[in-house]
């Protein structure tokens, strides 16, 4: 049987209390519970805890790899798993959901919540027709299909935005699975997010519940 990217999802951060994942602390390696601990609000400090969850569980289930996970970053600070540089993953997070990539060749992803009130328009991000249709059309649905699409192709090369994003065009793309620029996409949307794929292989769904997220 061939390969599918799993692509785990949590969409229920909002009912979720940082005091339900109090007792798990422990079982964070020292790195991840001082990143916990950076941010100053309770949302960032349960999402980057999920996140890790997220990323725990689908390795158990994908490959039967259990206990901390050890991670380290390429010079772009992307982050890959020091112990299985084979297995490569992806994390993505918004207030809404958390979305988690697990893939046998490079991968990104990018989960982001439609909020008109975060739209903004840069000509480092998009290109002139892309800035010309949004500018005419005002579309947050438009705007966050273009930019999940473009930050999963950024976070598989690994590399950011140290080039920009205005290389990349998605304005003729219209279909929730094309190929372009060398890799698959799989976009979808749900509850008020929208969220793409980068990769190389179909991809297979996996949604996560709260009590699936806290017993494993």
């Amino acid at each position: 049987m061939s390969w599918k990217d799993k692509i785990y999802l949590f969409c229920d951060v909002e009912h979720l209390l940082f005091e339900d994942l109090q007792s798990y602390i422990t079982l964070l390696p020292q790195d991840r519970i001082e990143k916990v601990f950076k941010y100053k609000r309770e949302i960032d400090r349960k999402i980057s805890m999920v996140a890790y969850l997220l990323l725990s569980i689908s390795l158990a289930r994908e490959f039967g790899i259990t206990g901390p996970i050890q991670t380290a970053f390429n010079i772009y600070g992307k982050p890959y798993l020091k112990d299985y540089p084979d297995i490569y993953y992806n994390l993505s997070h918004c207030r809404l959901g958390v979305a988690c990539a697990l893939s046998k060749a490079p991968v990104g992803v990018d989960i982001e919540a439609i909020d008109e009130s975060r739209m903004f328009f840069s000509k480092d991000i998009m290109t002139p027709r892309e800035l010309e249709r949004l500018c005419a059309t005002k579309d947050a649905e438009q705007f966050f299909r273009l930019w999940v699409l473009k930050e999963a192709t950024l976070k598989k090369a690994g590399t950011g935005l140290v080039d920009g994003a205005a290389h990349i065009e998605f304005i003729d793309y219209d279909e929730d699975i094309f190929y372009a620029y060398g890799s698959v996409y799989h976009l979808k949307k749900l509850s008020g997010l929208y969220f793409a794929v980068c990769g190389s292989h179909p991809v297979h769904y996996v949604s996560v519940s709260c009590d699936e997220l806290l017993n494993g």
